[in-house]
C-alpha cells in the first residue's frame, strides 16, 4: 500500500519561507560580489592614475633638472671665472664641482623616487586579490 503523506499549512510556510530566504542570501552575495568587484575596479583605477601622474611627475623632473644642472653649471663657472681671474678656469676643478652637485641632486631624486615607490605599495596592498 502506498501511504499518502499529508502536509500541515505550517510545513508548507516553512518551505516557502526558507526557499524565500535562500533566494534573498543569493540576491545579497550577487550585490556583495558586485560591489566587490566595483571596489577593485576603482582602486585599479587610482593605482592607474596614481602611475600616471608619477610618470609625468618625472617627465617634468626631467626637464627641470636639466635646467637647475645647466644653470648651476652656468653659476659653478663664474665663480670658478671670478676665482682664476683672468685666465681660463682650472677645468678640473669645474668638472669636479659640476659632478659634486649632480651627485647631491641625483640622492634627492632618488630619495622621491624611494618615496613615490613607497606610497604605491601602499596603494598596491590596498587591492584586493583577484
Amino acid at each position: 500500500t502506498v501511504a499518502l503523506q499529508l502536509r500541515s499549512p505550517e510545513q508548507d510556510l516553512k518551505e516557502e519561507m526558507s526557499l524565500f530566504l535562500q533566494g534573498l542570501q543569493e540576491e545579497h552575495m550577487q550585490q556583495l560580489v558586485a560591489l566587490h568587484e566595483q571596489h577593485r575596479l576603482e582602486l585599479e583605477q587610482a593605482v592607474s592614475e596614481v602611475q600616471q601622474d608619477r610618470h609625468n611627475d618625472q617627465l617634468k623632473l626631467a626637464r627641470e633638472r636639466q635646467e637647475q644642472e645647466l644653470d648651476q653649471v652656468d653659476v659653478i663657472y663664474e665663480e670658478e671665472s671670478k676665482h682664476s681671474g683672468d685666465s681660463l678656469p682650472d677645468l678640473a676643478r669645474l668638472l669636479t664641482r659640476v659632478e659634486e652637485y649632480k651627485a647631491s641632486h641625483q640622492r634627492e631624486l632618488d630619495a622621491a623616487e624611494s618615496e613615490h615607490r613607497r606610497d604605491l605599495q601602499r596603494l598596491r596592498e590596498l587591492l584586493p586579490s583577484s
